[in-house]
């Protein structure tokens, strides 16, 4: 089906109830002659610059495109007796022109990037939107921060297990310019959001969405939006103070 949408640009998927996947392959020996190319790059949609998905409360992934992997019967993807947790996206499927990622009501997704994207994919993503996804874990790792180089509009909304917006664990520069072009950066409903920003350091006592001490710049923000984010948590060692009573910007 997809060889024959080379020239879709708008796609939209929702309402769809029992749906696992977008994209699937039905022979086995296609399955088979992509494990044989771990490095293949996909682009089933070539020209496709806007995606929305939303109101699909099985989707597991994009497309799973491995023979050692299987679907279980809660959902769920395995490999041999191991459950594992797929990210949205995989490493075989590139999307070089997509510019609107919309990521509305998916109750199962937890990751949206792996860890090793094609080339370029995602490279000139504008707008990206996720609401109402309660499991997702992790919004932009730091081995993308590159990648997203376009990226001018950020809005997450009621992720309630999202804690950071950006993790930087493992980022090795002295200096670190995040997302070049980001504009606009929307947080609403993020109940247990800690800070906007996760790195290295593993003091318990930061109280503020930035840490006065990390060296990250957005020298193209003009607009922040933080509303109904943060909660009290009762654990003493860990506390986590409600967005509205926090510091913002800390000195340096």
């Amino acid at each position: 089906m997809t060889r024959g949408l080379p020239q879709l640009e708008k796609m939209t998927i929702g309402g769809c109830s029992a749906m696992q996947q977008i994209m699937a392959y039905e022979r086995e020996s296609e399955i088979m002659e992509l494990d044989d190319h771990v490095g293949i790059d996909l682009q089933p949609f070539p020209k496709l610059r806007s995606l929305k998905l939303h109101s699909l409360p099985k989707l597991l992934n994009f497309g799973n495109f491995s023979s050692k992997w299987e679907t279980t019967s809660g959902g769920m993807c395995s490999q041999g007796n191991l459950p594992i947790h797929l990210p949205l996206f995989s490493y075989q499927v590139s999307f070089s022109n997509l510019e609107m990622l919309q990521l509305y009501n998916l109750s199962k997704l937890k990751e949206i990037w792996h860890h090793q994207l094609p080339h370029d994919s995602f490279s000139n993503l504008g707008i990206l939107r996720v609401k109402d996804c309660s499991c997702l874990l992790n919004l932009i790792p730091c081995h993308f921060m590159r990648s997203f180089k376009n990226l001018k509009e950020i809005e997450v909304r009621n992720c309630k297990l999202l804690e950071h917006v950006f993790d930087l664990q493992g980022y090795d520069d002295t200096n670190i310019e995040i997302l070049p072009k980001l504009e606009t950066l929307k947080l609403k409903e993020l109940v247990g959001l800690k800070g906007i920003i996760c790195n290295n350091e593993k003091s318990s006592s930061t109280r503020g969405i930035f840490s006065p001490s990390m060296p990250v710049s957005f020298h193209n923000l003009g607009c922040l939006s933080i509303n109904c984010c943060g909660k009290e948590d009762k654990d003493e060692e860990n506390v986590n103070i409600p967005i509205e009573d926090g510091v913002l910007f800390g000195e340096k």
